[in-house]
């Protein structure tokens, strides 16, 4: 893909993310109003976090983040993995990726409601907007 098509990419993406804020929010969007950047701190690939301190941390890197939440004994886990890292490499620097271990972490997992793994929280502005649960193609993802 060209720049061209990456900007315009962008633009979708960030119209996406301000209408699921709005909608969540109940207010309206000003179109013309500029919209933050997002994931201008350079982390790459999926970032392994270990307690709500650290998840607070990470999302306030990013307006658009995804936590993958697994578990040690988890086959389903281990086949989503490299979906969610393939994920993570193309779509570097329009969201950061995390991942949770919930055998680790349970916190994170509770706090989230989270009762199944995988789960694959969705964040903007910090807050879950939405999960997807169990394993997911790499190209319905």
């Amino acid at each position: 893909m060209g720049s061209g098509n990456d900007l315009e990419f962008d633009r979708i993406i960030d119209r996406m993310v301000e209408d699921i804020v709005a909608r969540r929010a109940g207010t309206s969007i000003d179109r013309h109003a500029e919209s933050p950047k997002c994931c201008t701190t350079g982390v790459r690939g999926v970032r392994e976090v270990s307690s709500l301190e650290d998840l607070a941390a990470s999302l306030r890197l990013c307006r658009t983040a995804f936590l993958l939440v697994y578990s040690t004994y988890c086959p389903m886990c281990h086949a989503f993995a490299p979906v969610y890292e393939r994920v993570s490499e193309e779509f570097n620097g329009r969201a950061l990726f995390l991942a949770t271990n919930a055998d680790y972490a349970p916190e994170i997992a509770y706090e989230l409601g989270i009762m199944g793994t995988p789960t694959t929280v969705v964040f903007v502005d910090g807050r879950p907007v939405d999960a997807v649960v169990g394993y997911v193609p790499y190209r319905q993802f």
